[in-house]
């Protein structure tokens, strides 16, 4: 039986392909080592713009994209606290003035949080532990703490990277008074 040098080099060319992708995930390990608890390079905030207790409304918690910590392109900062306040001006804009004229405005049924996050420190699913501990940390607090986040269902906000934060934070974890996945 005779082998072309083109069946040959499409035999090879396919082994090539599905040993990549049977060592990618053995790839992406070595690439995103743990360095430090997620809580180092994670922040759950209230929004500064609204003091007033959750009451009766939803908490609404906002994940940015990657590099939404960065304040512009070539900033740089070691610290999580330092985060950028404007990744979320227009939502924000949006949720404090929409309805302002009728009784559906969205500041009257939500609360925001904002989740910050150094997207070039840590991998996805560390990001996720940093949601979960610090959502963990919130809800566990005594009543009348500042920042106290109540243990009611929320709603997450994501763009682009958040998305997959958010997503490997719901399908990891679950509430542990309920033993119900997060959806």
């Amino acid at each position: 039986m005779k082998t072309s040098k083109f069946n040959l080099y499409c035999g090879f060319g396919l082994l090539g392909f599905l040993m990549f992708f049977l060592l990618l995930p053995i790839a992406q390990a070595e690439v995103c080592p743990a360095i430090g608890h997620p809580k180092d390079f994670t922040v759950l905030l209230e929004d500064p713009l609204d003091r007033n207790p959750l009451g009766d409304r939803t908490p609404l918690i906002l994940i940015h994209g990657i590099h939404g910590d960065k304040k512009n392109a070539n900033y740089q900062s070691e610290n999580i606290q330092d985060h950028n306040p404007n990744y979320w001006f227009n939502f924000s804009q949006f949720f404090y003035y929409w309805g302002a004229s009728s009784s559906s405005v969205l500041k009257d049924k939500f609360k925001l949080y904002y989740f910050f996050y150094q997207s070039n420190k840590i991998c996805v699913n560390d990001i996720a532990n940093g949601l979960r501990d610090w959502i963990d940390e919130r809800t566990n607090q005594q009543q009348g703490t500042a920042n106290k986040l109540q243990d009611v269902p929320f709603v997450i906000i994501a763009h682009s990277m958040g998305g997959l934060v958010s997503r490997a934070f719901m399908n990891k974890f679950f509430h542990l008074q309920t033993r119900r996945k997060y959806n």
